[in-house]
């Protein structure tokens, strides 16, 4: 049997968790290639804001694996950044995305 067959047998819930593991390995991923070893409690807030931005992007169609690559280095850069994005639109942080703008939280017009 092929990998892809084997990927059409899954159940949801494994689909889900295969996403999941995904961002897990972005995370450590980006904070290895930075020198930077995060917490679990770390890693976990960052999975949960970038599996959320995954899951409520409708339009943008960005991959799990940008999503998380792009939370994770904005958080290593500044540890303030997820409580920063807690009041942005998400439209902003998948535009930030998108063009890879790591300061877009820094402009004070983008509060919700």
């Amino acid at each position: 049997m092929s990998l892809y067959e084997k990927y059409k047998n899954l159940t949801k819930e494994d689909k889900d968790n295969a996403i999941l593991y995904a961002i897990y390995n972005s995370i450590i991923e980006i904070s290895k290639d930075n020198n930077v070893e995060l917490s679990e409690k770390e890693i976990e807030r960052i999975q949960s804001q970038s599996y959320d931005l995954y899951i409520e992007d409708d339009y943008y169609k960005l991959s799990p694996i940008a999503i998380s690559d792009f939370i994770t280095q904005c958080y290593i850069d500044n540890n303030e950044f997820l409580d920063k994005i807690d009041l942005l639109k998400y439209e902003y942080i998948y535009d930030a995305i998108k063009n890879n703008d790591y300061d877009f939280y820094k402009d004070d017009e983008m509060e919700r």
